[in-house]
């Protein structure tokens, strides 16, 4: 008996030793490289707010630096907005998606003295010019290579009824769009972009 358990000992030895070691740095890694970008609870809490608004399946959401998050539709009118508080703007520009986390000290000094609570000009909200208003034309030069991935096969298409099996809202997050459309494809509701930035992100 004494020398069978010498035995067992022996080979859960052998195989400690075998079995390859794995740093906690390098399987936190690997996680957090699976991992989809997702937004903070604060910032989620306004970006649910923002989609509440009546868009136009063509159209986007535009969240200008008077605080004010506008619905447009693909003519360029607004047909819905929403008055974000200088904390629900800060939320989001908290946490951009990564192909845009490189202007988060821009974002916020743009919001930094700002809150759409103060507006109370129905004109500038309904029909706001110069700054507050979005690029009114899309630069190609603005949109990343893999862009493409955000596009409706027909930008001038109705929402589709039919979303393909992948669609995820954990995975469409901070993805590139064109259109509130785009997004619904991928899983998440509308269209976003901030200020005067032209590339715009699925939320």
């Amino acid at each position: 008996m004494h020398f069978f358990s010498k035995i067992v000992f022996g080979l859960m030895a052998v195989t400690a030793i075998a079995a390859p070691a794995t740093s906690p740095s390098e399987s936190k890694g690997e996680l957090d490289a699976e991992k989809p970008f997702t937004f903070s609870k604060a910032a989620q809490g306004t970006y649910d707010l923002i989609s509440s608004m009546t868009v136009d399946d063509d159209g986007d959401i535009h969240v200008a630096d008077d605080g004010v998050a506008r619905s447009y539709a693909a003519n360029g009118t607004v047909i819905d907005y929403r008055k974000l508080s200088h904390g629900q703007l800060l939320a989001m520009t908290g946490t951009l998606p990564p192909r845009l986390q490189d202007k988060s000290d821009y974002f916020a000094n743009v919001f930094a003295k700002v809150s759409g609570l103060d507006v109370d000009d129905e004109d500038q909200i309904w029909n706001p010019s110069g700054h507050f208003h979005g690029p009114s034309l899309p630069d190609a030069a603005d949109h990343d290579a893999d862009s493409s991935a955000g596009q409706s096969v027909n930008p001038h298409s109705k929402r589709q009824t039919f979303y393909p099996a992948f669609a995820s809202p954990l995975y469409c997050v901070g993805q590139p769009c064109t259109t509130n459309t785009a997004c619904a494809i991928m899983g998440c509701s509308v269209c976003v972009y901030l200020d005067q930035m032209k590339k715009k992100y699925c939320a």
